[in-house]
């Protein structure tokens, strides 16, 4: 009998590149062959590929738009004369970065129906209370996104349902942030001066905006972040070693601690 069909089974993604998307490389991909559905071109994975995992097809709606479902969602979007262009609910993306992903589902409420309400669970931080107060039950979309120039940034953005709740959200954020780095602060003493710096450095880069009811805030990691990084775990990586090697962590010592003697 035929098995039951999946959510994936009618999911389209639609991707937009910021450059023309090159077809020739899928004509050299082992595991795709070309197709051909009213007349519309396409690619889609070849039977031994089809049969090893699951593979979309693939076809290109224009010279930056490319769109990815298995194959009957695909023939039934091309049989429907999908429009494949940018959708207005998806203005608030930032599409100055390489990749954006973002998601507003017909049910807004499902975002935030897991975020338990601040007054009946209180996370023991006012900052994200608030966050999670402003934010419960009035988001409309979420975004992901990665810029890569001579560093990394990380993106995250939120469609509020008005400009009001972006604000909230943005000061609730600001808060939190001011908390996280007082904590850093505190926690700074026991931590090693790599590992201090490094989270420093990564929590300072973080910088939030509220615009057009959307809160974003992104993290940037710099070439310079990277190459502490290593240096931290080139530095730190002998002494773990040593201290699992006797049994404890680093700088464990003393009586029942490390291997002992019989």
């Amino acid at each position: 009998g035929a098995a039951a069909g999946t959510a994936d089974d009618d999911l389209v993604v639609v991707i937009r590149t910021r450059l023309p998307f090159d077809a020739t490389l899928l004509k050299n991909l082992p595991m795709f062959e070309s197709a051909s559905h009213g007349g519309t071109d396409y690619f889609k994975p070849t039977q031994e590929a089809a049969e090893a995992e699951d593979l979309p097809s693939i076809f290109k709606a224009d010279s930056k738009i490319v769109v990815l479902a298995m194959e009957p969602a695909l023939q039934k979007a091309i049989d429907q004369g999908a429009d494949f262009n940018a959708r207005p609910e998806f203005n608030f993306l930032d599409t100055s970065k390489q990749i954006v992903i973002g998601f507003v589902p017909p049910n807004a409420a499902a975002l935030t129906a897991g975020i338990p309400d601040p007054a009946q669970s209180p996370s023991g931080s006012p900052s994200l209370d608030k966050l999670a107060a402003a934010g419960k039950g009035k988001l409309m979309g979420l975004s992901f996104g990665v810029g890569v120039t001579d560093s990394i940034e990380l993106g995250f953005g939120f469609l509020c349902e008005d400009q009001a709740t972006s604000d909230a959200m943005n000061t609730a954020f600001a808060g939190l942030l001011d908390e996280g780095k007082g904590l850093l602060d505190l926690a700074k003493a026991g931590l090693p001066p790599q590992v201090g710096g490094l989270a420093d450095s990564l929590l300072r880069s973080v910088k939030s905006t509220s615009r057009s009811a959307t809160f974003s805030f992104s993290a940037r990691i710099t070439q310079q972040t990277i190459n502490r990084a290593i240096v931290a775990a080139e530095e730190m990586g002998p002494a773990l070693l040593m201290g699992l090697a006797g049994g404890g962590g680093p700088g464990i010592g003393g009586p029942g601690f490390g291997p002992q003697k019989p």
